[in-house]
């Protein structure tokens, strides 16, 4: 078997033998289904990404959960600017409007 299908059944099975990990924190940063399945999904992603960096210092489950935390504080930073963004934009025209009613 070549590196990078054994690399591939590596990272298919750390995600199988750890998915409890990642539902768990992806549970813990959303409220809704589609929202935890989206960070289930980021984090898969980000998991792989970062699969050939891992240097073997910490447990796998260790260096697992962190990359996880991570995706998962990094996503919860993103939708607060979205929302910071809109609520801006929103007071923004409401401001518009009065000032345009008060004419």
């Amino acid at each position: 078997m070549d590196r990078r299908k054994r690399n591939k059944k590596e990272f298919i099975d750390l995600i199988e033998n750890h998915k409890g990990i990642i539902h768990k924190v992806a549970l813990m940063y959303n409220s809704t289904n589609a929202d935890k399945e989206d960070l289930y999904q980021e984090i898969c992603m980000q998991l792989w990404r970062s699969f050939g960096k891992y240097r073997g210092e910490a447990k796998l489950s260790t260096w697992l959960y962190r990359v996880a935390l991570n995706t998962a504080i990094s996503s919860v930073r993103k939708r607060k600017r979205i929302i910071d963004t809109v609520e801006l934009d929103t007071e923004r025209t409401t401001t518009l409007k009065t000032v345009i009613k008060k004419k």
